[in-house]
């Protein structure tokens, strides 16, 4: 970049050449015909003389093109948004070769102007951004009666959309000053000249304004009015500023979008089963604490690492989004607290298999065992497989709460179960069917292979 002013200088001198020769041209042909008899020396010191300033003016205002070019770029790189508006104006600033100026932001909702940055060398001021906070009151688009409010001059810009020039603030007319007189009298400064410029988006709505102060000649140092050449410039710059704002805040605003909706997947997933709410609000808070934590390291095996904030917030992403296949995985597998649960634990249906083989077995025993009677009654029948039955369903209870770890001897016991029949109407039926073998087996937790790998898709 440093060799591009000279190229651009290349490029721009023919341009001021051919300007400089027309120039000489129309000064020598009025001369010739306006100012006959005057010394040839005297037409040509006048003629070297425009053409000098007339040059510098051209150089000048292709020096500005040149500067409005590298700001732009500047303003287009920036991506934190408290550096982009200090830059703003300390661009404007040295542009204009202004003393102070003030960033006003507009809240359509409240309709006024919040103080976003303020900036005095003479007073040492710099606020807002990454400065100082700014606690003073933002300044009303509108009067409690709802009337626009033209008196303040930076209100007034925004309403109209246009331009003000001021040379003395002091000798103004149609504007209320009297802040600025006070603001003065408070601290010994002498507010004078002033341009205050509108900030466009891309739908030609007013996003901001920009006010400057105390425009200085660059060879004295005294305060000047703001040249009105100048003023074009300026709202070029202003334009190029409102553009990289929206943008700013265009693609802030997809960034929270995305991570409204990415925070709401997160939170749908913690609310679809009771067994997993609050689990991807505690890995994502956990997960960004452990970036956080590896950046402040100074030393050991991470104090070589540090995480940008873009790729702190593709962490953060990445952490609230880790359990996003759980959307598509059926709540019966997500609920699942038992082993035997689908939709419904079908350790009730072994209950009932084991009370219908006690029934039969019941039943077998009356028809195939001659009745005693004493007395009138019938002698009660001894359960000879009662206390075996109620350990086969105990035993079943326990497993099908799964845990940590299932003994290997009770993964044999149930496939010893496994054989066992119980007849109805006439037909045998096994007391446990294949899959609720491999349920029952399932050595830590509650899900087998299969579901296992469907919840973890």
């Amino acid at each position: 970049m440093d060799a591009f002013p000279d190229k651009a200088q290349a490029r721009r001198q023919p341009a001021v050449d051919i300007l400089m020769q027309k120039v000489a041209q129309g000064i020598e042909s009025y001369v010739g015909q306006e100012m006959a008899g005057v010394p040839p020396e005297v037409v040509a010191g006048l003629a070297d003389r425009v053409v000098r300033e007339v040059r510098e003016f051209s150089e000048g205002q292709g020096n500005h093109l040149y500067e409005l070019v590298k700001i732009g770029l500047g303003l287009s790189s920036e991506k934190n948004i408290d550096r982009l508006l200090e830059r703003i104006v300390r661009e404007a600033r040295h542009f204009t070769n202004a003393d102070g100026g003030t960033l006003y932001i507009k809240d359509d909702a409240r309709q006024a102007l919040d103080f976003a940055i303020v900036q005095n060398d003479s007073l040492g001021v710099c606020m807002g951004g990454s400065g100082e906070a700014i606690s003073w009151p933002p300044v009303p688009l509108r009067h409690e009666n709802n009337g626009e409010n033209h008196w303040n001059v930076s209100a007034h810009c925004a309403l109209a959309g246009e331009p003000i020039n001021i040379s003395d603030v002091y000798d103004a007319e149609g504007y209320d000053f009297q802040g600025t007189r006070d603001f003065d009298a408070s601290t010994g400064y002498r507010s004078r000249s002033m341009l205050v410029i509108p900030l466009r988006d891309h739908e030609d709505e007013v996003i901001g304004v920009l006010q400057l102060l105390n425009a200085k000649d660059r060879e004295t140092g005294a305060v000047v009015p703001f040249p009105e050449h100048e003023v074009g410039m300026v709202m070029s710059l202003a334009s190029q500023a409102a553009i990289a704002l929206t943008k700013m805040r265009l693609v802030r605003g997809l960034e929270n979008l995305l991570d409204a909706f990415v925070r709401t997947i997160g939170d749908a997933i913690d609310e679809k089963s009771p067994y997993t709410a609050g689990h991807v609000y505690r890995v994502a808070n956990l997960t960004e604490e452990i970036a956080l934590e590896v950046n402040r390291a100074t030393a050991g095996r991470f104090a070589s690492v540090s995480f940008s904030a873009d790729e702190l917030a593709e962490i953060r992403m990445a952490a609230w989004l880790h359990d996003v296949g759980k959307i598509t995985t059926p709540e019966h597998l997500m609920d699942k607290a038992t082993k035997l649960e689908t939709i419904f634990d079908r350790i009730e249906l072994i209950r009932h298999r084991v009370e219908i083989s006690r029934l039969h077995d019941a039943f077998v025993r009356l028809e195939n065992e001659p009745c005693s009677r004493t007395e009138g009654r019938t002698a009660p029948l001894p359960p000879p497989k009662e206390e075996e039955w109620q350990e086969i369903i105990n035993f079943l209870d326990m497993i099908n709460l799964g845990g940590e770890g299932l003994p290997a001897e009770s993964i044999e016991k149930v496939r010893r179960l496994a054989g066992i029949t119980y007849a109805m109407s006439g037909v045998e039926f096994p007391l446990l069917a294949p899959d609720e073998v491999e349920n029952l087996c399932v050595q830590k937790g509650t899900l087998t292979a299969a579901e296992r790998k469907v919840m973890n898709h």
